[in-house]
């Protein structure tokens, strides 16, 4: 298998136009050969960069609203082909099919797209790409002759290889590229099953439940084993329950450190998710949030969030330390609500985290800014201006952070 592969022919298809003039300009100056279709040949081609138009490599017209231009065998033939391989060269030859020894394709914007207020369902279909996804897997799949490039933010990583290597790509680049490849398909289809899945039953927040059986964990002796409910009364009852529940999430953010300060920690965000939530919230205060800080304002959040649910004309407050509720009450007013849940255990509450599902008031911030009292974090739907600068004044360290007016752990009004 070869360590260094030449790029003579790359393809360049792209949604996400960002830096593909300047990547491609980078590659045609060094030779190399670029097909490409629709509205990225046109941005290149305005760019004064030399483009082969996918149709004359396939001979076919681009059809169907650009459904059909790139599935054809004179395309993956050139990806898939084993360069090595003698009957691979051969078939090659006969059919007259070049080598593609780069592909360049983004995926057509669906989260984007579905994210979008009012977006129809057949919106959401003519947004599922077909020939990009197919494109990409069969340059992971030929991994060790194709480079599989999918985002704006490797073009520097795969030109740095290719200059770095005399106009070869290298093989632990070419892995790297393959493994990315399988990631993003896997992100993909999962967001479209679930926006489908959303769109059948109405249901615009599914999210996957898990339920273990453990009569079925015994029977079978795994622990990890576990059945999937979706939160649909009508799927329930009907028992249809997706064979497949995969569960991913994009980087957020990288932490100083985990836990403990050995470990490495990053936040991780589900793609899906544009509603309210402790990784969107706008930080107004303080210093980074830690990952002991997020571990706790999470159980702090999902307490307060029950509250609105169980209790929703009152106001719910809460204070973790070390995952573990100090002291946790519901009452008229914010005020109210944080001083019963700060007397719970005032020992224990200093350097917690406080969650309150009403916004913050002045009223409330005074509580907080007693002598004696220290929290890491306090997190509210929102914080009036007179009890930001009431908090900031009090702590310089502590982190305030608003989830957001239409955070569903928001209750009604308060009695």
């Amino acid at each position: 298998m070869p360590d260094l592969v030449p790029v003579r022919r790359a393809l360049i298809s792209v949604s996400d136009k960002t830096g593909v003039v300047d990547f491609a300009r980078a590659l045609a100056s060094r030779g190399v050969e670029i097909i490409s279709t629709g509205g990225t040949a046109k941005a290149l081609t305005d760019a004064g960069i030399k483009v082969i138009p996918i149709e004359e490599v396939t001979k076919f017209p681009e059809m169907m609203d650009g459904r059909l231009k790139t599935l054809h065998p004179l395309i993956h033939g050139g990806i898939l082909a084993v360069r090595d391989d003698a009957a691979h060269l051969k078939s090659m030859k006969e059919h007259g099919i070049t080598p593609i020894d780069l592909v360049c394709v983004n995926l057509y914007p669906f989260e984007q797209t579905v994210a979008k207020p009012g977006v129809t369902l057949e919106e959401a279909i003519e947004n599922i790409d077909i020939g990009g996804p197919t494109m990409i897997r069969a340059a992971a799949k030929n991994w060790e002759w194709v480079a599989a490039v999918t985002a704006p933010s490797q073009y520097r990583m795969v030109l740095d290889d290719l200059t770095g290597h005399n106009g070869c790509t290298s093989r632990v680049t070419r892995y790297a590229l393959a493994h990315g490849v399988f990631e993003l398909i896997n992100g993909y289809d999962r967001a479209i099953a679930v926006h489908l899945i959303s769109a059948l039953t109405g249901n615009r927040d599914l999210q996957p439940a898990m339920y273990p059986i453990t009569a079925r964990m015994k029977e079978l002796g795994d622990a990890r084993l576990a059945a999937f409910a979706v939160r649909n009364p009508e799927f329930r009852d009907d028992g249809i329950l997706p064979r497949f529940v995969s569960l991913q999430s994009k980087r957020h953010t990288e932490l100083r450190y985990g836990e403990n300060p050995h470990q490495q920690a990053a936040v991780y965000r589900d793609g899906l998710s544009n509603g309210p939530s402790l990784i969107a919230a706008e930080q107004l205060h303080g210093k980074e949030l830690s990952y002991n800080n997020l571990n706790d304002a999470a159980a702090a959040m999902g307490i307060v969030e029950d509250f609105a649910r169980l209790v929703p004309d009152h106001v719910g407050a809460c204070v973790i330390k070390h995952t573990n509720p100090c002291g946790a009450a519901v009452a008229g007013s914010v005020a109210q609500a944080i001083d019963l849940a700060m007397i719970g255990d005032p020992l224990a509450a200093y350097g917690g985290i406080l969650a309150v599902n009403q916004p913050i008031d002045l009223a409330g911030a005074k509580r907080l800014c007693r002598e004696g009292v220290f929290l890491e974090v306090i997190l509210a739907p929102s914080f009036a201006p007179d009890a930001v600068a009431a908090l900031a004044q009090h702590s310089k360290m502590v982190r305030l952070l608003a989830i957001g007016e239409s955070w569903p752990g928001k209750p009604g009004p308060a009695a």
